[in-house]
């Protein structure tokens, strides 16, 4: 077990699966300090365990389809913004 450095962070995420890793990348992008912490042993979480797949639905209809009761704007978001998340992440070589 390692033991805690005492520092000052200025953005703390817990959790190193693909949202906490593109978290701590987006803030250390802006210069904040980070300090991500995994209770796991390794990085990836669930990403890790599907190879590296990301998917989204084909489109909104489908998406309210079989999410009915999802928040409508939450749904476009994630549809309309992949596409530019997906190159972000490749230009990190993600």
């Amino acid at each position: 077990m390692q033991t805690a450095v005492s520092k000052k962070y200025d953005v703390l995420i817990l959790g190193g699966g693909m949202s906490g890793l593109t978290a701590a990348l987006a803030a250390l992008e802006r210069g904040a300090s980070v300090a991500l912490v995994e209770k796991a042993q390794s990085l990836g979480g669930s990403m890790a365990l599907s190879n590296g797949d990301i998917w989204t639905f084909k489109n909104k209809d489908q998406l309210r389809k079989e999410i009915p009761c999802g928040d409508d704007a939450l749904q476009d978001l994630i549809v309309d913004e992949l596409p530019s998340c997906l190159e972000w992440l490749h230009s990190h070589g993600v």
